[in-house]
């Protein structure tokens, strides 16, 4: 395996990128989470109807959010689930989950639309 690095992770500060920076990515997986999922659903292994209580047991209202609300961003699930003073440090899905399960949905799943990277 070849592992190369190239530029700066900190141009004020002269920090080279090396093969263990990390980068927060942010939105940009959006579309590729939106393209894995009609993948899966070409595929027959997810459907837009799906509530996502099947994949997470025990979410407040699971099984009234769909794959449709989470890709449409009508979920109810807030947008921040991480505040900005914890963003400095890396959450693992199922850490962002266990955040976004202590919190109140901003509106009924489905009833408007509402931008969510918690979502």
């Amino acid at each position: 395996m070849i592992r190369t690095a190239f530029g700066l992770a900190d141009r004020e500060l002269g920090v080279p990128v090396t093969s263990q920076t990390r980068f927060n990515i942010a939105s940009v997986t959006k579309p590729m989470t939106t393209v894995l999922a009609i993948r899966l659903i070409e595929e027959g292994r997810l459907s837009l109807r799906d509530s996502i209580a099947r994949w997470i047991p025990g979410f407040p209202s699971g099984d009234s959010i769909t794959v449709a609300h989470l890709l449409g961003h009508r979920s109810g699930i807030p947008h921040e689930v991480i505040p900005d003073s914890e963003m400095v440090r890396p959450f693992t899905a199922a850490e962002v989950v266990e955040r976004a399960k202590k919190l109140p949905l901003d509106f009924p799943p489905g009833a408007r639309e509402s931008y969510s990277s918690g979502g």
